[in-house]
């Protein structure tokens, strides 16, 4: 099952929160796995994990993602147990606005 926090009303169709999801949740391991489906290619995807205090702890910045399923694994080895919020910002233009989904994962040691 997913733990969802918030997610942003997305007026495109480039990334859908549907279309976002982590596995396992909640975490009891050190991978966590970040599937998003994209419905077009997108010249830029960035994924942001925040800690439970809001601290921004990573980011990770991927260009010319193709359109269908993609995936991308955080090692939460170092990390401790809490809530996390996981970001995938999806721009289809550079200079344009992203489309932004944000989900969250719980982490149990």
């Amino acid at each position: 099952s997913s733990i969802t926090l918030t997610q942003d009303d997305l007026s495109g169709d480039l990334l859908q929160a549907a279309n976002v999801k982590i596995t396992p949740n909640p975490v009891r391991g050190d991978k966590v796995l970040l599937r998003y489906g994209l419905t077009q290619a997108a010249q830029k995807v960035s994924i942001e994990v925040y800690s439970p205090s809001g601290r921004l702890l990573w980011t990770d910045n991927n260009g010319n993602i193709q359109i269908g399923q993609n995936q991308w694994m955080l090692d939460a080895s170092s990390l401790a147990s809490g809530t996390y919020l996981v970001r995938v910002l999806a721009w289809t233009q550079a200079g344009g606005q992203p489309q932004i989904v944000t989900k969250a994962f719980a982490l149990l040691r």
